[in-house]
């Protein structure tokens, strides 16, 4: 069985509900799922799964939640190298049009930079993503459930 670590930087519980139903959509395909914080995640939790999914807000001015980018520090010196790997980024333009869902674009540098495959495209979310959870976020689960089969 395939066992993926869904590591999640939320504030405010938006992100968390995304990285749940994504869980929950993964598990009901057969998968078996972690979901921790990233305060939570110790570097060397990491090692035990097949696949990582790190989910992150955005705020301010395109600046990642505060506990995935500490996390993220405490990875520079991991190696990642050949890990499958996928990306979820939240935000909302009332705090800046531009760079609002910027999260996704920096984790994906991170995994770039770190040599990982990103499985899928990053899952975007804008504003609320409760009337997404059942569209949007479902079908990006299924469609990276897809690709891991």
């Amino acid at each position: 069985m395939t066992s993926i670590a869904l590591i999640y930087g939320s504030t405010t519980g938006n992100t968390e509900l995304v990285c749940q139903k994504v869980g929950a959509v993964l598990e009901s395909r057969g998968f078996e799922v972690w979901l921790e914080r990233a305060e939570r995640t110790k570097p060397e939790d990491l090692d035990r799964f097949d696949v990582l999914i790190f989910g992150a807000s955005t705020y301010g001015h395109g600046l990642i939640q505060e506990h995935m980018g500490k996390l993220l520090q405490r990875l520079n010196d991991v190696s990642l190298a050949g890990r499958k790997c996928a990306v979820i980024g939240l935000g909302d333009d009332k705090y800046d049009a531009h760079y609002n869902v910027e999260s996704a674009p920096i984790l994906e540098d991170f995994l770039n930079g770190k040599e990982t495959t990103l499985v899928v495209p990053a899952l975007w979310i804008n504003k609320n993503p409760v009337p997404q959870l059942e569209g949007l976020v479902a079908n990006w689960a299924d469609n990276l459930a897809n690709q891991l089969q």
